[in-house]
């Protein structure tokens, strides 16, 4: 479905310090309501609580694309922990909240994530 990969300007990782970069290279079309729902899915399985959830699923609406084979999604937070999301090298929006910097990033990188093994690669354990 996609390929993952995380960035750190050490090579390393450390949970919750910044500048970091989430790129998946899709392989297959994927709507963006179904890349909302996904994102929804993920924090409910996670058990994530914070008062902006529901307002941030709504401003993704205006940021996620659709995306097709070889598509390249980048989630980049800057050292401050302000977000930015890049489709195959273009700027295509941001939600202007740090905490949502790390809660999306936590879909991949916390120790709740529903893919172990794909965390265990991106931050350098596997």
């Amino acid at each position: 479905m996609y390929e993952a990969q995380l960035f750190t300007t050490s090579g390393q990782f450390v949970y919750g310090q910044y500048p970091q970069a989430l790129e998946i290279e899709y392989y297959r079309n994927i709507t963006k309501e179904n890349l909302i729902k996904a994102t929804k899915d993920q924090w409910e399985e996670q058990s994530i609580k914070h008062p902006d959830l529901d307002s941030w699923l709504v401003e993704l609406e205006q940021v996620f694309p659709d995306v097709k084979p070889e598509d390249k999604l980048v989630f980049s937070i800057d050292e401050i922990g302000n977000n930015q999301f890049f489709l195959n090298d273009k700027p295509i929006g941001a939600i202007a909240n740090k905490d949502f910097s790390q809660l999306f990033l936590d879909i991949w990188v916390s120790e709740k994530t529903t893919y172990p093994d794909l965390r265990l690669e991106l931050i350098g354990d596997k």
